[in-house]
């Protein structure tokens, strides 16, 4: 009973110790220079704007491949070392925009007036027609690499008869 009492003391005596023990921290200093990039890349569009028209009773649905878009050709531009990333495989473009309010795959209307389309958003596809979801999908940049525009019904939602408007910023992505 008495070796059992003191490893009792002893260990509670242990605990107490340990549960006294202050924390200390530590700092680190960090410092370092930003230099300029010895290149820059930026993205060439064969258009600024365009304009898309369809009728409701044949438009594509949001997800679907397109069939009938509009072509825009974007090329990597900055000379030499940006056309070595792009044979490398090192640079993909990104499309940026506000997406839809039903799958979120697609450019929204931004207009809400009375005059504006609704159920109805701009679709980004690949050169092979298929779907590239904005904010998220990506195509491979190639020396002269394509992607199409076309509208598209949003998912469980009416097309109703009206004017869109969206944006969509291209930009680059270093893979």
């Amino acid at each position: 009973m008495k070796k059992t009492l003191s490893g009792l003391i002893s260990a509670t005596l242990l605990l107490a110790c340990a549960a006294q023990a202050e924390d200390t921290s530590a700092t680190i200093d960090i410092s370092g220079v930003l230099k300029k990039a010895d290149f820059s890349c930026s993205v060439g569009l064969s258009e600024g704007s365009v304009s898309i028209l369809d009728r409701a009773d044949t438009m594509i649905k949001q997800g679907e491949n397109a069939t009938f878009p509009v072509i825009i050709h974007a090329t990597v531009d900055g000379g030499e070392k940006c056309e070595e990333l792009v044979a490398q495989g090192k640079i993909a473009y990104w499309f940026e925009g506000t997406a839809d309010n039903a799958d979120g795959t697609v450019l929204a209307n931004y207009l809400t007036d009375e005059t504006a389309a609704k159920g109805v958003g701009i679709g980004i596809f690949d050169s092979e027609n298929k779907p590239v979801a904005v904010n998220s999908g990506r195509i491979a940049a190639q020396t002269d690499t394509t992607f199409g525009l076309q509208m598209v019904q949003l998912t469980n939602q009416q097309p109703v008869a009206g004017n869109i408007n969206s944006t969509v910023t291209v930009q680059i992505e270093r893979l």
